[in-house]
């Protein structure tokens, strides 16, 4: 380990040109297996430091000082006084290990209910003030001095539209045309992964439209069809789960995967002592989310013996039988979705979204959805009664509504016809 770290030498490249050789003495090597052991055991005293001298808050039993992750750190603590004793605790240790804060790159907030006054206080780190802030990104999660979910949620829609547009101007240049299957895991894998970043904090939220909707924006992109069209059938010809029930299986996968920890472990801790305020706001959501999958009477001891393969599977199927209860009740309630029902109540195991051509997806889609341009939806633009609705292609005096379109309708009554007999012909075991 001394080795490889003595006499190190670095230059610089501008270009073609290289500086001069100079020596480095400070820092750590980039990508090195030995760095993180190595800054761990640096950081590692200012943990220390603020434990003997009993800064921090309480959870339960246990006094946490601060938290680190990797070249982050937070102190905590419980009024304007323990804070400003860690900062005096930081700038010792940062005395003693030649380090200087950056106070344009820190912030203090001051978590409270609203309505409660925000701290006056001033602080700092030797000579570099520290300002009390409304917010702060932590680990790319924006944190508000109310531990709301808003802002989270905003810069997670936002991430995740830049990251949708970004992808399809890449496919659109090297890929053209996607199938089905490859839409869904490059959505899922380059797309939702973004959206979804931090969802264990804010996933059981009743707010998530800002979010839904970058998954929305996708699937209208891939099938074709407009803003206007139903929600619902978006989501059952391309089959995908809603975003809101992801961000809710995330949140509650993780809190029942915390509580199969160790006791040792300090989340488990943090979990006990969140699960005793049942009137704190991210508790409620979290009890609310547990009781529409189904498992209100589900108790912790209950899913123990769970590998987290197996909780994450049987949590996703309630997921699922709760989403299709809800898409099915909906599609009964619109008549425009009348089609669409009686696919899915025949069975039918065939969707828009397996379609290879995007023009042909996109008007049986819209066909099926309800938005294509019949009648039955242009007079409705126009203002029209339903009866003045009828279909000017043939002589009949029916409104023109996809059932009349596609089994009625004299003027398509030859491609009817055709259609007919190439799928008889498939039957016998031809070929469409």
């Amino acid at each position: 380990m001394e080795a490889a770290y003595k006499d190190v030498k670095c230059e610089v490249r501008v270009g073609e040109a290289m500086s001069e050789a100079f020596e480095v003495r400070a820092g750590l090597r980039q990508g090195c297996v030995l760095s993180p052991i190595l800054f761990s055991l640096y950081i590692d005293e200012i943990t220390t430091r603020l434990r003997q001298r009993g800064m921090g808050v309480t959870c339960g039993n246990r006094l946490i000082p601060a938290l680190l992750y990797a070249d982050d750190m937070v102190l905590l603590a419980e009024d304007e006084k323990g804070m400003g004793e860690s900062l005096k605790v930081l700038q010792e240790w940062c005395v003693d290990w030649s380090l200087r804060v950056n106070g344009s790159k820190c912030g203090v907030i001051h978590f409270r209910r609203k309505g409660e006054e925000r701290s006056k206080a001033s602080f700092n780190v030797g000579q570099e003030a520290i300002i009390v802030v409304q917010e702060y990104k932590y680990l790319g999660c924006v944190v508000d001095e109310y531990l709301g979910y808003k802002n989270m949620i905003e810069a997670r829609a936002k991430a995740g539209t830049k990251a949708l547009y970004a992808w399809l101007q890449r496919c659109r240049a090297c890929v053209g045309e996607l199938r089905r299957g490859t839409f869904g895991k490059l959505l899922e894998m380059l797309v939702e992964s973004v959206v979804m970043y931090g969802a264990e904090a804010w996933g059981c939220c009743r707010q998530l439209g800002e979010v839904e909707q970058v998954q929305l924006r996708a699937m209208q992109i891939f099938l074709g069809v407009g803003r206007l069209h139903p929600k619902v059938s978006l989501l059952v010809e391309v089959e995908m789960l809603p975003l809101e029930w992801v961000a809710k299986l995330t949140c509650v996968e993780f809190w029942y995967r915390e509580t199969k920890l160790g006791d040792e472990r300090l989340v488990k801790h943090v979990a006990v002592e969140v699960w005793k305020q049942r009137e704190m706001k991210w508790m409620k959501d979290l009890r609310q989310s547990i009781r529409e999958m189904g498992w209100g009477e589900v108790k912790l001891e209950d899913v123990e013996k769970l590998s987290n393969f197996q909780l994450k599977e049987m949590l996703k199927s309630c997921a699922w039988r709760e989403v299709r209860a809800s898409w099915e009740q909906e599609m009964s309630e619109k008549p425009k979705l009348e089609v669409l029902r009686m696919i899915v109540d025949k069975g039918c195991k065939g969707r828009s979204a397996q379609i290879e051509s995007k023009e042909v997806r996109r008007v049986v889609t819209k066909l099926r959805g309800g938005t294509a341009h019949l009648r039955i939806e242009t007079g409705r633009w126009k203002g029209e009664g339903r009866e003045e609705r009828k279909c000017k292609e043939c002589s009949g005096q029916e409104v023109e509504d996809a059932k009349h379109f596609l089994l009625k309708c004299a003027r398509w009554q030859d491609e009817r016809e055709e259609l007919t007999g190439r799928v008889k012909g498939s039957q016998r075991g031809g070929g469409i």
